[in-house]
């Protein structure tokens, strides 16, 4: 099914046409990891996180609203990448060192291997969902790495 077939579709049938589309990538995922293609896998697995995100949204959406409502955008910058959150330099590798993990298992299935390493070293900034997903992971509250409560 096209992306531009969406549209003319009923509420039920987006939400069934997307989580369609999550499993087939959800398979991708599985392949990749069979035969050890860690690069695809790792943009693959980030993929998966913002369809999930997107389905997840669209299924809390009432019937009837436009799949690229404002219920889905999200705030970007003119290049349309999410703007960030400001992390204090170090805190989040300190966090993760100090609970003993791995980049791999900080990622998970939510997020690349990649993004948690460019984050650490202060290449990119964390969204507000990769913050909290960091923050339950190792136990630290989102004020340890931003330095301001929430």
């Amino acid at each position: 099914m096209a992306i531009e077939q969406i549209p003319e579709l009923g509420h039920e049938q987006r939400i069934e046409a997307f989580q369609q589309a999550v499993n087939q990538v959800r398979t991708a995922c599985h392949l990749l990891a069979d035969y050890e293609i860690w690069a695809a896998l790792d943009e693959t697995k980030r993929c998966l996180f913002h369809l999930d995100r997107q389905l997840t949204a669209l299924k809390e959406m009432p019937a009837g609203s436009d799949l690229l409502s404002e219920n889905l955008q999200l705030q970007r910058k003119r290049n349309g990448r999410h703007k960030g959150v400001d992390v204090i330099p170090g805190r989040i590798k300190q966090a993760r060192e100090e609970a003993g993990m791995t980049l791999g298992q900080i990622a998970g299935r939510d997020v690349t291997r990649a993004a948690i390493s460019l984050i650490e070293n202060g290449h990119t900034r964390p969204s507000r969902l990769t913050l909290e997903l960091i923050s339950r992971r190792t136990g630290k509250p989102i004020e340890y790495f931003t330095g301001v409560p929430t």
